[in-house]
């Protein structure tokens, strides 16, 4: 994402001493909740397209490129540090994320390129293969 100009931040997960095994712990960040701030910058419309577009970029990055999904992106996991010229997501929590076969980030990019194209047909037959698989 960096080479594509933008910012996200992923909080490196604590190793330390005294965690139960299979707890997350990430250290802290600042930020405010997504659904705290998102009004806020609506009348920033650049900072909040360029913060928008982060936020679906690296999901796609990760989804696409890594074959992963967080499965609990709600408003409390999704922060916005809010700097003077610039609005850079947060990604909290990733305790809850599944790994995704091939054949699935392949059959999912193929959904969103027929979605793009307008072939809703197509696109629900394209769900339909990806969920027999």
């Amino acid at each position: 994402l960096a080479h594509r100009g933008h910012a996200v931040v992923v909080p490196e997960p604590l190793h330390e001493e005294g965690l139960r095994e299979g707890i997350l712990c990430m250290r802290w960040v600042a930020g405010e909740k997504i659904s705290v701030v998102s009004p806020l910058l609506t009348k920033r419309p650049r900072v909040f397209r360029d913060c928008v577009t982060a936020l679906v970029d690296a999901h796609a990055c990760l989804l696409f490129h890594g074959g992963l999904v967080h499965m609990d992106p709600h408003p409390g996991n999704v922060l916005i540090d809010v700097r003077a010229d610039a609005a850079v997501p947060v990604l909290l929590d990733w305790g809850m994320h599944q790994r995704l076969e091939d054949s699935q980030r392949l059959g999912i990019a193929r959904v969103v390129d027929a979605v793009a194209r307008g072939a809703g047909v197509t696109a629900v037959s394209v769900l339909m293969d990806i969920k027999s698989a």
